[in-house]
């Protein structure tokens, strides 16, 4: 399992911020379940993923998340993303937060997250 380009926009501690990344599954022979997300940084971290419901955008948790064998997933805005809520310390923009991505095996694939500012829609800016 490989993971790149993280971030996380950072929004005022009452408002969940969102998260969002690529993960790709090495394995060319099984898929990857990615069932959560886990850092000290926040004390609740959920999976959404946005959907179009009668001309309207709502998200809905969903309980893991299934890349098939080979294949990337972006978590983006308005697709899937992770939901970060309730700071544990004081972040601010540019910090880096150590993110564990929890599969179905177990197995934790930690990460280092960009802290971004509210107005980010890409990694890149």
């Amino acid at each position: 399992m490989q993971i790149e380009s993280c971030w996380i926009r950072l929004l005022p501690a009452a408002v969940p911020s969102g998260g969002y990344f690529k993960i790709h599954n090495k394995d060319t022979a099984r898929p990857a379940i990615l069932t959560h997300l886990e850092t000290q940084a926040f004390a609740t971290t959920m999976l959404h993923q946005t959907m179009e419901q009668g001309g309207q955008s709502r998200m809905h948790m969903v309980h893991n998340v299934q890349i098939d064998p080979g294949k990337t997933i972006e978590f983006k805005p308005g697709s899937y993303h992770a939901m970060f809520e309730k700071p544990t310390a004081g972040l601010k923009v540019g910090d880096k937060v150590t993110v564990n991505f929890v599969l179905g095996t177990g197995k934790k694939v930690p990460t280092e997250c960009l802290v971004k500012t509210p107005n980010s829609r890409t990694y890149a800016d």
